[in-house]
Formats: structure tokens, sequence, C-alpha cells
């Protein structure tokens, strides 16, 4: 019987010390993007022409480690208007290790206003780094285009929320025709949002 007695507080205490802990650590909320870095799409999902060359370069923030500042260059040869959409495919990484594709699926029509609307922050910071004008907006035709030290220290007004966690998103852009311009894999984390003075 105390043999008995004692595995059943063990179990209790078990599972209320597991109470507490997924109490004190959120599996969603306000959440803040970590970076970790970028690499092309697998062939089959590339477009059949390239219609974009692009390079970047990535430097971490010495005080922040969750901080990165970004340097981009690249050459497009197409328009970029609101008749290009967005296809969004992002990979969970599993518990169990490995990538569990299609945890969310998303496709963002009138790429420029769709991006402006859901992130307003992002999309300001990308028209004065690039053009110098946080007015500028969309066609942009074909042509050169760069920004230096692009930080990643922004907001998402839409979706507020989301679950942390590490993932994986797959972004093409396509045009009216289905036909796919561009596609690129980026990998990173979501964590609780942190107080952070703005820059």
């Amino acid at each position: 019987m105390p043999s008995l007695l004692r595995s059943s507080t063990l179990n209790i205490l078990i599972v209320f010390t597991a109470v507490i802990y997924s109490s004190a650590t959120p599996v969603a909320g306000p959440f803040r993007v970590i970076p970790d870095h970028f690499e092309k799409c697998p062939v089959e999902l590339r477009p059949k022409t390239e219609t974009i060359k692009l390079f970047y370069h990535g430097v971490r923030d010495r005080k922040d480690p969750d901080l990165w500042f970004y340097n981009f260059n690249g050459t497009t040869h197409f328009t970029l208007d609101d008749n290009i959409m967005a296809i969004g495919n992002i990979a969970s990484w599993s518990t169990r290790g490995g990538w569990k594709d299609n945890a969310y699926v998303m496709k963002l029509p009138r790429i420029c206003s769709t991006f402006k609307r859901c992130a307003p922050d992002l999309w300001e910071r990308f028209m004065v780094v690039t053009f110098n004008d946080p007015k500028a907006f969309c066609p942009f035709p074909p042509g050169f285009y760069s920004f230096n030290n692009m930080s990643t220290n922004f907001n998402f007004k839409m979706p507020p929320s989301f679950y942390y966690g590490k993932w994986r998103a797959t972004i093409q852009l396509v045009n009216s025709s289905n036909a796919v311009h561009f596609c690129m894999r980026a990998y990173g984390s979501t964590a609780p949002k942190l107080k952070r003075k703005p820059e």
C-alpha cells in the first residue's frame, strides 16, 4: 500500500508540473519572427525561366541575437504589380523531427495591396530602403533593385497572433495564368513578442 501511495503521489506531481509548465509556456499569441536563412526552392517548384536574380547577405546584431540586418540586390524581368499572387506553403518542424508540410497554405491575391495591408510596417521599410519614399507603390517595372541594412525588427498587423515554433515557408509568385515567376524558401521561428524600443 505505501508503494502504491508513493506511485499515485508521483503521478499527481507529474501531472501538476505539466499543467503548471503548459500554463506558463503559451503555445500561441503575439509574436516576433526570428529569421534563420533562405535557400532556393526544389527544382520542380521553380519557374521554367529565371525571371529574378537575387543576392542577399545577412548579419546578426551583436547585442540581440534574434535581430538581423540584410542587404539585398537583384534584377527582375517582369512587372511586379497587383496582377501577381503570392502562394505560401508553410511547413512546421515536428516534435519527432522532420518537416511537416502544409501546416498552413495561403494564397495572397493582389500581392502589393495585400502585403501593404497585412504588414504595413515592413512594406514601408521596403519602400524607404529601396526607393527612399515611404509612399511608393506598385507597379515595379523590370530592372535592378537593391537595399541595405534592412532590419528584421518589424510587426505584422495580420495575423496579430500565431503559433510559436520553427517554420519553413515556401513562397511562390505567380501571374494570372498561374505561371511561376519566383520561388524561395525561408527558414525561421516565431516566439513571444518582446517589448523592443523602435530603431
